[in-house]
This record gives C-alpha cells, structure tokens and sequence, in this order.
C-alpha cells in the first residue's frame, strides 16, 4: 500500500476510495453508471432460476467466432460462443421516471418494486378472479432437448435486455456527444449514491490491500450473479438507480426518434446511393451490371456496391447472423450441435481443409424490426387494429375470434406474474415455412421461414412490406432438425415474452414490447417438422386426435372404418379421440425417459411423436391448438389432384376398372380442351389461365386448381362425372365455399363440421369401398378435413393462415437464385437486403420508390368534360358515384337514334314519383328538356373500376369502346342490380320493388347533363352517368346461371353496375361465372 501511495501512476479512485493504477480508475470512470444499474437490478430481481436437471452446460448459439489452430494434424477451428442468456422473470412493474439530481429522488415505497416473491395478478383482463382463470400448467423439469440450455442463461438474460449500455447500442448513438445534460452533472447522481451506500460500491474494500490490481478491476466491474450475491441494498436507492438509467435510455429514444423523423435525416447523398441499391435488389441485377453504373451515369455520384451494402447496414441498424450448418442442410450448428465438427446425422464435415464453414444459414434479426414498427408513427396506428378489436359471440371474423387467443387474454405468461397481451401494444404473430424449388426440376428445396404481424388489419396484413422473412434454411434437402435452424429464432420469441425496451411514437415514451406466436402452420411435411411429429410414419399420424391407422406397405392410413382390423373396428367422426398438449407432454416424457433406443423408437411410433418441439418452449404455443390445417395445401395441392386421379384412374396402383368413378378417357380430353378455351371468356381478374387439364396439368398451381375447382369444375363435370360422384363433388364445393368466406357465423361453423363428417363417410363408401387392398385411398389427408372446423374454432377463418402469401413470397425470392453455383447464399442476401431497406423505410418514413410520382388527384371540373377544347379527365371520380372510376379510353361523339330513344324512356322512368303522388313526365317533355341531344358531342368512356382498392377493384371494358386481341380475355360482361316492381302487372296496386339481379354485356359508357325542370321536378342541373348494356336471358338451374339467347339493350345507372363476370360455352349453354 505504501509503494503505490507513493507511485505517481496511482491515486484514489473516487468511486471505491482505493489506490489504484490510474488506467483502472479511468476503467471505473468509464463502466461507473453500468455498473451502478447492473449491480441494483441483481438486488431487487426475482428469486433465482432453479439448476436444471440435465447437467449438461449450456454451449450457446453457435455463432462463427473461431480461431485458426495450426497443429500437426493440419489446421482446425477453435470456436467461441457468446450465448445470449434468457431469463424465466423480470421485473415487470415500472418506476417512475426520477430526476438526475439525489436531491429529487422521492421516497418509494419498499413493496413498490420486485421483490424475491413474484407478485400475482388478482384479476385478468376480463376482470375475473384468478380462481375462475385459466392457469398455464407448471413447466417440467425438460421442457425441450434445448431446455436446459435456455434455462442456465437465464438468469442473466433480464440485465442484458434492459439495461442502458443496450440500448444505446440499438439506436447507435454516442451518449457523449448526445446527451443533453453535461458529464459532470449526470455523474452527480452516482456519487452521491455511492457515498450513501458505500458498501454497494465495494464490499470487499478492507480485505484488497494484498490484490493485484488486475483482481482490483475484476472485482468491482463484474456483475454479480443473482443466484450468490453477498450485498443487501436498500430498496429506495436501488429504485432511484433504475429509475435513473430508465429516464436516461427514454431520453435517448426520444432524441433518436424525432432525429429520424426530422425533416433531412436522410440526406442527399444518403438518397443518392440508396436509389441505385434498391434497383439493384427489387430487379435483382447482377453486380457486375451494378458496377456499369458509373459508365452509364458519369455525372451522377456513385458508391461500390460493398461501399452501399455497409451504409444500408448502419441505417438500418441490423445485419443478419450467420450461423454454421451441414453442407445437406440436415442440422445448424447452434445449440447441442454447437461443438460438433461432423453433423450428427450425415457425418459430413462442417469445414472445409482450410477451416471456413461448407455452409451457413443467414439469420435476420427479428426484435430490431418489430421495434421499428412500433416507432414508426402511421404503423403504431395501424398496429392498434388487435387493441380495438370488438370480438362479436358466434362469429368468426378474424384469428381474434379463435379459442386460442380468447384463452390466452386469461392466461398468465409461463413462469411471469402477467397476462398475455395485457398490454395494448402487445403483438400477435404468426409464423409460416414451406419448401420450395428454386430451379424447375425441383429436386433441390429451401425454406424460406416468414412472420405476420397480426395487428395489422387484416386487408393489408398479408402485404409483402408487412411480412417478416427471418431467413431462408438452405438445400438441397430439408432439414432434418428444423429445430436447429429455428434456435434463434425462438431465443428472440422468448426475449419478446419477457419485454424489450421500445419506443411508443404516440405516447412519445418507452414501453416493454411484448409479441407473442400464436400460430404455424405450413403444410402437412412443414408441420410435422415444427412440431416433431412423425405424420403418416406413426401408428398415431394424426396431430389432431389420437385415431390408430391401419398399415399399408410401410405407411398409416386411417380410414373411420376398418373391419378388417379389431382394435378398434370403427370410429365415430363426431366422437373422436382428440389430443392435448398434457397427454402430448406426458407422451413424449415417456419417450425421452424409455431406457433403450428400441423402446424410444417404438414409443414414439405408437403415440406419432418424436419430441418435445421448440417452439413449445413459447408460452403462447399450444399443440395443436397453435398449428391449425393450411387450407391451400389440404385442399387445392392434395385433395382435388387426388380426386382427379381416381377420375382419370390414375390413382397410385388401386384397380379402377369398372369403378363408376373413373370418366371416360375422351371426355376427359374434352373437359380439358373446354378448360383451356375459357381461358378467354373468364376476366384476367378472376387469376392466371387454367391450362388444359388434361394434357398440362403439372402446370396447375394451388390458384389455377381453387378457380376450376370453384368455377369450371361444375360446368364441365356435370353429365361426365356419374350423378352420385357428381352430387359428392358439388357438397365439397359448398363446404369450400362456406370455409374460404371472410365472415362466419356459429351455426357455419356447425354446417361445415357435420358437412364434412357427412362427406368424409361417403368418400369411404364410394372410393375406399371399405377393402385393406384399396387403403392408399384413405391418406391423413381425407381424415384431416373431419379436423378442419376444429382449426377454425380454435385461430379463426382459414384465410387467416393459408399459405397463398407464403407462395407469393417463394416466388419472390426465385428470380434471386441467379447463381446456379450458389443458389441459396444470393437468395439469403437478397432477403437481408430486402429487409434492409424496408427497415429504412421504417426508421427513416420514407417510401424508397422508384416509381414516377402522380399528380395529386385533383376534384375534376365537370362543367368542362362538355368542352370541345378541354381533353377528357382519366380517372373520372365524379362525387355523385362514390366508388366508380372512369377510365380511358374516352372521346366526345354523338348518340345515335336508338340510344336517344333508350335515353327518353329512362329519363321518364328515372324521375317518375314511385308512390304515385305526382304526375310522371311525357314523352314530349323529356325530348323538349334535351332537345339540342341529336347534336351535342357527349363523354364516352370505354372502362370503368368498381372499387377503391385497386388491387381488388373490377375493371370492366365496354365493348364498343374497344378493340379486341386474339389473345386478349373477355372482361366486358357485367352484373347488375335494379328494382323490379314485382306489382307491375297489377294496375293501381302500390309499387312494391325488389331487387334483382342481371347479367349483360356493357357497351358503353357516357356522362349526361341534365338542365333545370321544375315543371317535371328537377329543380336545379345535373349530371348522371349512364351504361348501355346488352342483357341475356339468364335462367338458374342447379344453383348455376345459364342463358342461350341474348335479351334487349338497356340503359341503366352506372351506380347499378356490381362486379366483373365471366362465361363459359358447353354445348349449346353459356354458364355465367360469377366469383362475388
């Protein structure tokens, strides 16, 4: 002590009070608040994490930090792992925010923060006591093979979330230069809270004069751990310390908030280079055309493409992670496998000679993004859809309306004194994978890996700048431990249940983020990775119910009658024996603890499991509750391909000669020449070209199936199919159509269950015949859609987990594999940079467009649309037709004689008194009011949009305003609706009208101005716009509308025109195909 008194390069550090080097006192000056808040939350945080009960050591992520060893055996890899620990609890109540200054922190109650006893809630949201609340059931000693792992990091996981170093690291900014208040004032604050707890600063004081300095520094700047600390700190203080560091990361989201959303934070040459980047990435151009910019561009600045892809790195304030996995995709190396060199299940190596990964999986962060949403001011508004919901008794709207959330608002967080989505901010996810070929043999697949945001509404939530793509597993095969891939994934989920710091921009304050996966759902293959279940290799292949199958060359079908088999002979389809995630659990306990690899295997045979799933780690995930039927796949890529193989006879190697199924083979070649040929008489609206089924149909994809299913299907089938296969199609079609509605009722729902029941018994009756040899006809796919009403009760209308937006985001990342050397390394830059840029687009609220920009819609003059000399507005938005656009093609001409003669008798009818009360003008009166009409030069119009959406708007085409290809679709045909006067025909009888429905060919479209004429009740100008139409004579037989005559030309109201339709020719009939 004497030596370093006298040594220049010591002096008493001012936080602990001893001799020190003066670079550790710096060291303490520098870690001085850190250490402060790190060491007052190990005090105050809950009870600590229980040692698990596997003693295995928790090995981390797996993450690429590797040193290169050179031995005599050659060079190998020495890795490190830096495992971001998750915690069980934290403390969830909030402080109030304290001023910088000792002086000013108030005396807080000591039962105001955590105490070592986690406090219960007394009630739920819904206000009922906890004895009438559904409790989530303890957690077990292994919740996962990665349980323990999660479970030993978790007791430093809370400082690591919330403490001030983080998130000034997550918005990137120098607290030096930032802050608004100067050093030395806010380091008062810690002083004086040192001077008043001195034993807090360092209790091992008295006993250091024998250490060396570098033990000095260890022990004061480490953390403590929860489970041994020795210190007993006094509640008040360490309340003001949290409170402190709390106002202090709230200050620096408020400054970086209104910094991003000030007017120039992205700055000209910012835009200069994020321009070309993002033509680089949405058109997917190589880098060497990149490179030509400047050649092509000489007076413009540009930036190399490694020079653009780090600033779009720090303005996004993310990259993805790369993790090591097996060159055939079968596991990543994070987790149990972090240390292996081969892969557990192929042995290949996982290096190369020269010690780089063979292969890596990109992972893209997923809380950065979320609280980029959460800042963005139009998203926070958006993102209060879930809050305002009103849930309605007995009806079915959205995933809100679904059992599985309703539960979860009365559900504590597993091992948190909270409620699900107790906060209005909360967010509900969901999560969606599929495989998919990026080369068109399709041998080789990846897996793409998605997230929805649920609260976004509903009409924009699918949008592609709305879906989160956390990675892509790479090929050439699936992955065989799914698990792996999603590791860190579900580490982000977890870290979510718990809370992340966000910023609120409408409250313009902090708040604890919460999101929580309610659902996943891909298909069949998909779901039985996620949820480690064995599907039609089980003797249970069922997620649902527990039903046994019946074996037949190495795979389980499961019929509901099976005489000949005993045990059990038959099941009843309203009866059956359902699953639960407490049987699951003690099933796969039963696995995990079998003494032998035979008895494991045989068990999770019987019972269809292998595992405990990841993703059952999540307190919000319940099987199969969380993991309803993908209707799209169910449906569309299993059911109908299969019923039109037992149509054609083609049906794996069943005997269908003589079966009353099969079509004959020439009128299955005539259905498909139909098919293909209606292509031109259905509006490109209604989807892609249906391919000629017969001879093409390895072409159809899940949309072209849905539309011949719902459309053709019926047409073409009737008088081909025998009646009784024909009569059990249409009952499919009706229960799809009643599942694909938006909007369904209790009672739908009770009408799809017994319709499917019904439907299900009849295909065994019709199709299985009830024989073993005829068993490959009832696959898990026949016995799910007994399960499908099941889905819906639980997480809502199909349409809110189909995988159509999945297939659209596959088919966006196919023009990214441009390499066919590396397919999926340019498919997994793509995504990260995707998700880059749309970051920015948060952050900074700029919309990135490379778009030309549009005028500002203007109110259109319509006194001018009769002057010869102004050209005619397109879009014409007149304020008197809400919802109608009219488009060009639009010119001035005449009006012939007959359509002058349709114009009178309209007029007439028009503004005619309904009731009777007033006299109906004449003839001559309506040609004196119009009578300059043979002459004047009025507005026509050759479109017309229905609907202010555009991407879900009709367009219709007036056929004597257009030209037709001979490639071009038929979208003249229209619907529309007038009110009929059903008492006509009885003479002084009151008007009693009625609305009906018509279909006709539109032929034009004009604007019509209408003088003054108070002597027949027009009392000032106006303008009407009416639509000439060709009628058909349409009557209905067997709920489809067939005409074979045209009807007369009428005029009517363009406010009477409902939705585009198509037509289809069999025969001597025309079938109306109407999707509204």
């Amino acid at each position: 002590m004497a030596d370093k008194e006298q040594n220049p390069n010591y002096g008493i550090c001012n936080c602990c009070g001893r001799y020190l080097h003066k670079k550790t006192i710096r060291q303490h000056t520098q870690k001085k608040q850190t250490s402060l808040t790190i060491n007052a939350r190990a005090s105050v945080v809950d009870q600590p994490v229980p040692r698990p009960a596997s003693p295995d050591s928790y090995v981390g992520l797996g993450k690429r930090t590797r040193r290169l060893t050179v031995t005599k055996d050659g060079p190998h890899k020495r890795r490190q792992q830096d495992p971001t620990p998750i915690p069980d609890s934290f403390p969830t109540q909030d402080v109030e925010m304290l001023s910088a200054r000792d002086d000013d922190i108030p005396q807080i109650a000591h039962q105001s923060f955590c105490s070592n006893t986690p406090e219960q809630p007394i009630a739920g949201p819904s206000r009922l006591p906890l004895e009438a609340i559904t409790q989530t059931p303890p957690s077990t000693s292994m919740r996962h093979r990665y349980a323990t792992r999660f479970q030993k990091a978790a007791s430093q996981r809370w400082h690591i979330v919330n403490d001030a170093v983080r998130q000034e690291d997550m918005f990137n900014l120098d607290s030096d230069n930032d802050s608004e208040i100067s050093e030395d004032e806010y380091d008062d604050p810690a002083l004086d809270f040192y001077q008043l707890n001195p034993s807090f600063a360092n209790d091992d004081a008295q006993d250091s004069g024998d250490k060396d300095d570098d033990e000095d520094v260890e022990g004061n700047e480490a953390p403590r751990p929860i489970g041994g600390r020795t210190v007993a700190l006094d509640p008040v203080l360490a309340a003001a310390a949290c409170a402190i560091d709390q106002e202090r990361a709230e200050n620096i989201m408020l400054r970086d908030y209104d910094a991003r959303c000030a007017e120039g934070a992205l700055d000209k040459a910012d835009l200069d280079l994020l321009r070309p980047y993002v033509l680089k990435v949405e058109q997917h151009l190589t880098e060497k055309t990149f490179s030509r910019f400047p050649q092509a561009f000489p007076k413009s600045a540009h930036s190399t493409l490694k020079q653009s892809k780090k600033h779009v790195g720090q303005l996004s304030r993310f990259e993805s992670v790369k993790y090591d996995c097996c060159v055939s995709s079968c596991v990543c190396f994070v987790g149990p496998y972090a240390e292996l060199e081969k892969c557990p299940i192929c042995s290949e190596n996982r290096y190369t000679p020269r010690g780089k990964p063979r292969k890596v999986f990109q992972y893209i962060p997923l809380i950065p993004r979320l609280q980029a949403m959460t800042s963005n001011h139009k998203i926070a508004k958006k993102m209060q859809y879930r809050a305002k919901y009103q849930h309605k008794e007995g009806a079915l709207d959205d995933i809100f309306d679904g059992t599985h959330y309703r539960e979860l608002l009365t559900t504590t967080v597993r091992d948190q004194p909270m409620f699900h989505f107790s906060d209005p901010r909360d967010i509900a996810l969901g999560l969606s994978t599929d495989g998919f070929g990026p080369f068109k043999r399709r041998k080789h697949t990846c897996w793409p890996i998605i997230l929805f945001n649920y609260n976004i509404p509903p009409e924009e939530r699918m949008h592609k700048e709305f879906i989160l793509n956390v990675g892509t597993i790479p090929g050439p095969k699936k992955p065989k431990d799914w698990d792996s891939f999603c590791f860190p994934l579900v580490q982000e989920l977890l870290e979510l249940e718990l809370g992340i710091k966000a910023f609120d921009p409408i409250s313009r304050k902090s708040f604890d983020l919460h999101a929580y996966l309610l659902l996943a759902f891909g298909d069949m293959p998909a779901v039985s990775l996620m949820t480690r279940m064995k599907g039609q290799n089980g003797r249970s292949p069922c997620r649902f119910c527990n039903i046994k199958g019946c074996r037949h060359a190495r795979t389980y079908y499961v019929p509901l009658q099976r005489s000949s088999s005993k045990n059990p002979s038959s099941y009843d389809p309203t009866n059956l024996p359902k699953r639960t995630q407490e049987e699951l659990d003690i099933q796969i306990s039963q696995i995990e603890g079998a003494p032998t690899a035979t008895q494991k295997d045989k068990l999770s045979k019987e019972y269809g499991v292998k595992g405990k799933a990841l993703l059952s780690t999540l307190s919000s995930i319940s099987i199969p509750n969380s993991f309803p039927l993908d209707f799209m796949h169910l449906i569309w890529e299993n059911l109908l391909p299969n019923l039109i193989a037992f149509w054609t006879g083609q049906f794996k190697s069943l005997v269908h000669e003589g079966m009353g199924y099969v079509i004959d083979p020439k009128e299955w070649k005539k259905i498909g020449e139909l098919t293909a040929k209606a292509g031109q008489t259905i509006p490109s609206s209604y989807g892609a070209r249906i391919p000629n089924i017969a001879t093409h149909q390895f072409y159809m994809t899940a949309e072209s199936y849905s539309n011949w299913t719902l459309f053709i299907a019926p047409i073409v089938l009737r008088n081909r199919l025998a009646s009784k296969y024909y009569k059990h199609f249409m009952q499919l079609r009706q229960l799809i159509l009643q599942c694909i509605s938006f909007n369904i009722t209790e009672a739908d729902l009770k009408s799809i269950e017994s319709g499917f029941r019904e439907w299900v018994q009849k295909y065994e009756k019709y199709y299985y015949l009830d024989k073993h040899s005829r068993l490959p006809a009832c696959p898990v796919t026949i016995h799910s859609l007994l399960h499908i009403a099941d889905g819906m009760r639980a997480a809502g209308p199909v349409s809110c987990y189909w995988a159509f937006p999945m297939e659209r985001h596959c088919s966006t990342l196919l023009p990214a594999a441009r390499s066919r050397r590396h397919p999926y390394v340019a498919i997994s830059n793509f995504s990260t940079a995707a998700a880059q840029l749309d970051q920015i687009r948060l952050l900074y609220d700029v919309s990135l467009s490379l778009e030309p920009e549009k005028p500002p819609d203007e109110p259109p003059d319509l006194l001018k649309l009769n002057d010869p000399d102004e050209p005619l507005p397109s879009p014409l938005a007149h304020p008197e037709y809400p919802g109608y656009y009219l488009l060009a093609p639009a010119k001035r001409k005449t009006l012939s004689k007959r359509v002058r003669l349709l114009v009178w008798g309209h007029l007439i009818t028009r503004f005619s008194d309904d009731e009777g009360k007033r006299p109906a003008p004449t003839k001559h009166q309506v040609k004196n009011l119009l009578r300059t009409l043979h002459q004047d030069r009025i507005a026509h119009y050759g479109r017309v949009r229905i609907g202010d959406q555009v991407e879900k708007a009709d367009q219709v085409v007036a056929a004597d305003m257009n030209t037709s290809r001979e490639d071009s679709r038929d979208s003249t045909w229209v619907k529309y609706v007038q009110l009929v006067d059903e008492e006509a025909r009885s003479h002084g009888a009151p008007s009693r009208f009625k609305p009906w429905t018509f279909y006709g060919q539109l032929k034009s479209i004009f604007v019509l101005d209408i003088p003054a004429a108070p002597d027949i009740h027009i009392p000032e100008p106006c303008q009407i716009i009416l639509a000439l139409v060709h009628g058909a004579r349409v009557t209905v037989q067997n709920n489809m509308y067939i005409y074979k005559d045209m009807g007369a030309v009428e005029l009517v109201d363009l406010a009477t025109l409902r939705s585009v339709v198509g037509r289809m020719h069999d025969g001597k009939d025309w079938y109306i195909i109407d999707r509204s």
